[in-house]
């Protein structure tokens, strides 16, 4: 018999199978890449049929798609979370920092994912679409707190909140590179961040603890 908490319950367990599916999918994209994703490569990683794939997203390009709105909006929220916290102005800042080294709890090695959605993003527009989503978020809720620094007199800076944001945005992605050649291992990223940060923010130690 049809109940509203009956029909809750099956569009939670609906959306729950659905979020275990797209992680799993982001999964093989950072291991094959987007271009080389083939539907079948999903089905085997997920246990789920291709004909299940196909009515739940229609196409290869739907799945993919889905799978990228859904790492983004994980990566986002992470981001929020951070940014609405209570913790001080800096204290947030070390912690996107953290975020941007480590990514622990965003679905798939994220560093990988982001490389190659940033690669097709040149060339669809609906991927580029919510890379820049990805990307705006960042730079406003830096912006955001450099600003609630600035504001409290917590933070002194050479630059306005935008100018510094877009600087710390550029440190931050400019450690993908490094990291994902195994150049640079997450500790040393961290610290060298930190030290970028303090240098940024007149020359103040990082917090304890961080470096």
């Amino acid at each position: 018999m049809w109940s509203p908490q009956a029909a809750r319950q099956r569009r939670r367990r609906a959306a729950a199978g659905e979020a275990q599916l797209l992680s799993g999918a982001a999964e093989v994209i950072t291991r094959r890449g987007l271009e080389r994703t083939r539907l079948a490569d999903v089905a085997q990683a997920t246990g789920t049929a291709v004909s299940t794939l196909q009515y739940l997203f229609g196409s290869r390009e739907n799945l993919l798609l889905s799978v990228i709105e859904y790492v983004t909006e994980a990566e986002i929220r992470q981001v929020q979370e951070i940014a609405t916290s209570a913790a001080d102005a800096r204290d947030r800042l070390y912690r996107l920092l953290a975020l941007a080294v480590d990514e622990g709890g965003i679905p798939g090695d994220v560093r990988c994912f982001r490389y190659e959605v940033t690669r097709a993003a040149q060339f669809n527009t609906e991927i580029r679409a919510l890379a820049v989503r990805a990307y705006d978020v960042w730079l406003e809720t830096l912006r955001s707190i450099l600003q609630d620094g600035i504001d409290l007199d917590l933070l002194e800076l050479s630059t306005d909140a935008r100018g510094a944001a877009a600087e710390i945005l550029a440190l931050f992605d400019g450690f993908a590179r490094p990291l994902l050649l195994g150049r640079m291992d997450a500790e040393s990223a961290r610290e060298l961040g930190s030290n970028m940060l303090a240098a940024l923010l007149s020359g103040r130690p990082p917090l304890p603890g961080i470096a």
